[in-house]
């Protein structure tokens, strides 16, 4: 379930952006992953990881600001699909260590309370960000919680306490 969803999911993930795609075109982690050959296109971190309904996860690579769903190479694994997101404000909580569905739980507790006493609303289901490969030493990885956020609300309370970086 949780914790193996990343795992099952990442070597897949990287197979696209090594190469396996419509265009060969090998696009560059921002983690210490190295590929080579063919076109390169960096890559920004995080991975995210996010629950539907049913428990069934969701994970994916986040593609640079400048590349579209137009001009993003095609993946040749059915099980991999592109999907362009609509901008959204997100509530953070940034974390180091491991990546139990304990630890993410606990944080993101931690940030639900946090934004139901300054006022927010709180939308959808969160999102575990990884922004390190699975080969990082556990205790040196750099995760998140992340919580979408009605703009409206966020524009109008918990200013000073919580501030909001764009």
């Amino acid at each position: 379930a949780f914790d193996r969803a990343g795992y099952e999911a990442f070597r897949p993930l990287a197979d696209f952006i090594g190469g396996e795609n419509d265009g060969g075109t090998t696009i560059e982690m921002t983690a210490p992953v190295e590929q080579r050959g063919g076109q390169k296109i960096p890559m920004t971190a995080p991975v995210t990881q996010q629950a539907d309904g049913d428990r069934r996860y969701t994970v994916g690579f986040v593609m640079p600001p400048d590349m579209t769903l137009a001009t993003t190479p095609r993946p040749t694994n059915p099980k991999i699909a592109l999907r362009e997101l609509p901008e959204r404000l997100l509530a953070v909580r940034e974390y180091r260590g491991g990546w139990s569905e304990s630890r993410y739980r606990r944080e993101e507790r931690v940030l639900r309370d946090a934004l139901i006493e300054a006022g927010y609303e709180p939308l959808g289901s969160p999102i575990f960000a990884r922004y390190n490969s699975p080969f990082m030493i556990w205790f040196l990885r750099r995760n998140a919680v992340m919580i979408e956020i009605a703009p409206a609300i966020a524009s109008d309370r918990g200013r000073n306490k919580y501030p909001i970086r764009r």
